[in-house]
């Protein structure tokens, strides 16, 4: 994101090249520490992307920090989580302990979902909250992110006015695997965000 002058390149704790306290990784606490860049950076509203486990932060983050939300981009995410995915994060921990990570991080390369597998499992119980979203709203999700197709289905349909875009050809990272398609929706977005009225 860019403030002023400056450009931030925002990254959940654990993740990247962020520290790794070792605890505080619930989703309570990401959005309070989003919350907390958002201070920080004097950013008093933003329009907001999140994807997989960063639209789960994004919408905990809108449903507290409304005010702060001025459009929101869901995208390859959910308001709930994939149980299917427990199991396979099981067994690459497994392997990781087994095998160490290189198996693992040249497998991430071929999956059509992120490491955040687990994070992603627990989710659960933020459907119901989807109505309080009154910001304008946009899903988006690759069509061959088969199971999240379900959840931006719910997703969009649970939050009044969303726009819901599947993007062709692209899998969990349609800003990788359908780069063309994906920036013409987000800037369908913001076009479209900024000739609407706010809602009350």
């Amino acid at each position: 994101m860019k403030v002023g002058d400056v450009e931030l390149a925002y990254e959940d704790r654990g993740h990247g090249d962020s520290s790794s306290p070792g605890q505080g990784y619930g989703f309570d606490q990401l959005a309070a520490d989003l919350h907390g860049l958002f201070d920080a950076a004097g950013i008093a509203q933003a329009d907001l992307l999140g994807h997989s486990l960063g639209g789960m932060v994004a919408l905990r983050f809108v449903l507290a920090h409304p005010e702060r939300v001025a459009s929101l981009i869901l995208m390859d995410s959910g308001a709930r989580g994939v149980p299917s995915l427990g199991t396979t994060f099981a067994r690459a921990v497994a392997s990781a302990q087994r095998d160490g990570m290189s198996r693992i991080s040249a497998a991430v390369g071929m999956a059509p979902l992120s490491s955040e597998e687990r994070q992603i499992a627990d989710l659960e119980g933020e459907a119901r909250y989807r109505e309080r979203i009154r910001c304008p709203t946009t899903v988006l999700v690759g069509e061959l992110d088969v199971p999240f197709l379900p959840l931006a289905d719910e997703l969009a349909a649970g939050i009044a006015g969303a726009h819901l875009v599947r993007i062709a050809g692209a899998g969990h990272s349609p800003q990788k695997s359908g780069r063309a398609a994906w920036l013409a929706a987000v800037r369908a977005h913001v076009t479209r965000v900024r000739t609407i009225p706010a809602r009350s």
